[in-house]
């Protein structure tokens, strides 16, 4: 055979013999490329003499602050809402059974003292008690008569005359009590204090029993009433000023609360430790308006630095010091944290420079 003719033979028998042991065509030629050597790299891409020295390395960049010697602040916040006092409502009632013709006022509104709330009337009952007192009062205004006269005369004696004095200080005093529990002529009764109409508890037509409430009134003098974290309750005392605003701020209003009430045990509810701010200022905010009030008392003493250059490590906190353009690691004591700076009470001096960042 010619040569191309063995070429060919010898082709078909590896390939006989790939396919017999389950190796195809493409298998076998994959073998063969995974298994070249890797090519070295070409001597373009080799680097130049010299390359291989030491670099010196870059600097790097950071931001540094001055440690100093100082007072931390300590704030306390607190969340709440506006409401009024318990004190500062009242419950318009009469001493006497009445019946209630009109209504009126409506709730919400704003009523001055003495204003008109509703009108009422006497029930029948209450009529037939007075005139009963009445005639009790007239006789025995006429029994102490003639109890007199008779003691005048010698036919009675002076215990006699005193038992008719008794019964007749008895029966005024009961027709006094009901009178003064009947309602006025026109049948108007007045608010006793300023103040908001809350719930009207009674309707026209419905008979209302003796100091039974017939409408509260509700004070426009409103109070903070707030959770305090047990946490920060310590050093907190009555009188105590707060800053208090609104939660949604944007009207801008701010009020003076001194701290008028603080109890005593956790809410449990809350887990929080309730108290009360009297608020003082201008357009004071409607009962429901959610509040936040804020206190700032004196704090810790020591090395103060950012809170950013505090850096875990482990149970530990260290920080960098720069020392002759190097960052020195050093570990700190920490007495108090604050928002944005940090107490220290050892690991740096007044007038190191520490790294914030970088």
């Amino acid at each position: 055979m010619n040569k191309p003719v063995r070429r060919i033979v010898a082709f078909i028998v590896l390939f006989a013999l790939g396919a017999a042991s389950g190796i195809g065509a493409d298998r076998f030629w994959q073998s063969r490329v995974v298994t070249e050597p890797v090519r070295q790299t070409p001597s373009s891409m080799k680097p130049e003499p010299g390359a291989d020295e030491e670099e010196p390395e870059p600097a790097a960049i950071v931001r540094t602050a001055v440690a100093i010697q100082g007072e931390l602040q300590r704030t306390v916040e607190a969340l709440g809402g506006a409401v009024v006092p318990p004190s500062a409502s009242s419950i318009e009632s009469w001493p006497t059974d009445v019946v209630v013709s009109r209504v009126l006022v409506q709730p919400g509104e704003i009523v001055a003292k003495d204003a008109p709330l509703v009108q009422v009337s006497v029930t029948r009952e209450t009529e037939t008690q007075a005139a009963s007192a009445q005639l009790a009062v007239d006789s025995t205004a006429k029994s102490l008569e003639l109890a007199q006269q008779r003691f005048e005369r010698g036919l009675a004696t002076r215990p006699e005359v005193l038992a008719a004095q008794v019964a007749h200080d008895e029966a005024s005093q009961r027709l006094e009590r009901l009178r003064a529990g009947l309602p006025p002529q026109d049948g108007v009764l007045r608010a006793h204090a300023q103040g908001i109409v809350g719930a009207m508890r009674a309707q026209a037509g419905s008979t209302v029993p003796a100091g039974t409430p017939i409408l509260d009134i509700m004070s426009d003098a409103v109070v903070a009433q707030v959770g305090i974290d047990p946490a920060d309750a310590a050093g907190i005392v009555v009188g105590q000023a707060f800053d208090v605003q609104p939660i949604d701020d944007r009207s801008g209003n701010h009020w003076v609360g001194t701290l008028s009430l603080m109890a005593r045990a956790i809410n449990p509810t809350t887990r929080l430790i309730d108290a009360t701010l009297t608020l003082a200022g201008e357009a004071l905010p409607r009962a429901g308006t959610p509040l936040r009030a804020r206190a700032a008392f004196a704090g810790a003493s020591g090395v103060l630095i950012p809170r950013a250059a505090l850096v875990p490590d482990g149970d530990e906190m260290i920080v960098f010091v720069v020392r002759d353009g190097t960052a020195v690691r050093k570990t700190v004591t920490i007495s108090q944290r604050g928002d944005e700076q940090v107490v220290l009470s050892g690991g740096c001096a007044p007038g190191d420079r520490v790294v914030v960042s970088g």
